[in-house]
């Protein structure tokens, strides 16, 4: 069996080694082993972050699936204050329903049925 001498360049340190084999990668164990080290820790980021915008969407996903939503749970649907959708039920743009003293409820299809009267008749932009 013939002993090969290839030139090659390290993927981790980019220096110039002779390698015995085609398919060598590293100029040593040390080179390996860092890289290796490197892509399990980039893993372990990329799995983190992940799992982060899953449990920062989750709230929101849990809200798409109600029927009814509070005052709050609305705001945070539509991207806007706890005022500003008081001021929408207060003007009679949004339907709501007061259930006890401190409880209010907006249906989801009241909610749909406000936009698309939004998208339809075009106002003029109104700044709170």
């Amino acid at each position: 069996m013939a002993k090969l001498k290839i030139q090659k360049v390290c993927e981790n340190c980019s220096k110039v080694f002779d390698a015995q084999r085609t398919t060598t990668r590293y100029c040593s164990h040390k080179c390996n082993s860092v890289h290796y080290k490197l892509k399990a820790r980039d893993s372990k980021i990329n799995k983190a972050n992940a799992d982060t915008i899953k449990v920062v969407n989750k709230p929101i996903e849990d809200i798409k699936t109600k029927e009814f939503l509070s005052v709050s749970q609305t705001a945070k649907l539509i991207g806007c204050s706890r005022q500003a959708i008081y001021k929408m039920i207060n003007s009679g743009r949004l339907k709501a329903s007061i259930i006890m003293v401190k409880k209010t409820i907006i249906k989801r299809s009241d909610i749909e049925l406000m936009l698309e009267q939004a998208i339809t008749e075009k106002q003029p932009r109104m700044y709170l």
